[in-house]
């Protein structure tokens, strides 16, 4: 039984898949699997994965498209090791990664659950770092990631017994199901983190994080099913309300973005940030995109949704 599972769930990204293939395979920690599973696509992934002839590579294919959830929740199923991590096939790892996760985690007490790490965010179209995202909590962390999910899938190294404890991810929702599962881990476990960024964070046109819809969506079934711990905490309530209302805002529906941002104020009157989303949605849409993705741009930041933690 390997010691760790690895898990990519792909669809339809083969060239890049290779990349993610390849960090893992290049990994000083060697006493691991690698589920790759195909999410059904019609592109030569099959012939990618294939081509590594490594056999601790595992190549499953669903007919159907499950999605992103579904596909990750199957190969977590069908994994063996003792600890699962999680690579999205865009996302590239830092050699020594699993090396180092996996040597604290043999020295942690039981009560921790998972260890994450920092990240750099690249912009892929330009191959260049625009942020490292460098960790602040350990330990119990339930309060603070209830403002925003600052730990990146690709980070994390987990025990199998949190998903037989908690579940798996949730298919039903359709954004930050890793928010919903960090949330729901969290409740049993600690996590532990390692400073130094591990990963490399591809940004790309066609990341879920630029479907506004889909994040106003996600945001408000998250907040509903976990709606006794945020009830609990007026500041994390009031910084979910801002971000749905920013991307509301950015759908061009600046009347709804403002109605959020009034929950909001209602909720926790003391954030500036609040004020401020709200006068430059008086302008309209286009004003409001605008400064958005100018301030986006002074930041070096890709995610008008990131700029609302604590």
């Amino acid at each position: 039984m390997p010691k760790v599972s690895v898990i990519i769930p792909t669809y339809n990204r083969s060239e890049i898949l290779k990349k993610s293939i390849g960090s893992v395979i290049n990994q000083t920690f060697e006493d691991f699997e690698l589920l790759v599973m195909d999410d059904g696509s019609d592109d030569n992934t099959q012939e990618v994965v294939r081509s590594f002839a490594d056999k601790r590579i595992l190549y499953a294919r669903n007919e159907s498209n499950l999605g992103v959830v579904g596909a990750r929740n199957k190969a977590v199923s069908n994994s063996n090791g003792e600890y699962i991590a999680f690579l999205d096939d865009d996302d590239i790892w830092m050699p020594d990664k699993l090396e180092r996760q996996t040597r604290l985690m043999e020295q942690s007490p039981s009560s921790i659950g998972a260890i994450y790490t920092g990240f750099y965010t690249v912009d892929d179209e330009i191959n260049k770092i625009v942020k490292v995202m460098v960790p602040r909590y350990r330990g119990n962390i339930l309060e603070d990631i209830l403002y925003y999910n600052f730990i990146a899938t690709s980070t994390v190294l987990i025990k199998r017994e949190c998903f037989e404890k908690t579940g798996l991810f949730d298919e039903k929702i359709c954004y930050g199901e890793d928010f919903d599962m960090w949330i729901r881990v969290l409740e049993e476990y600690e996590f532990d983190y390692i400073k130094d960024p591990l990963v490399r964070y591809l940004i790309h046109p066609d990341r879920i994080t630029t479907n506004y819809g889909a994040v106003i969506k996600g945001l408000e079934e998250i907040m509903n099913k976990h709606k006794s711990l945020f009830s609990l905490n007026n500041k994390a309530y009031s910084t979910n309300k801002l971000r749905i209302g920013i991307a509301y805002c950015m759908t061009g529906d600046t009347k709804a973005g403002r109605k959020e941002f009034f929950k909001a104020l209602k909720s926790y009157p003391f954030d500036t940030k609040l004020f401020y989303n709200i006068a430059i949605s008086l302008f309209g849409p286009f004003v409001f995109k605008k400064i958005i993705e100018t301030k986006e741009s002074i930041l070096s930041s890709t995610y008008a949704l990131e700029d609302t933690g604590k």
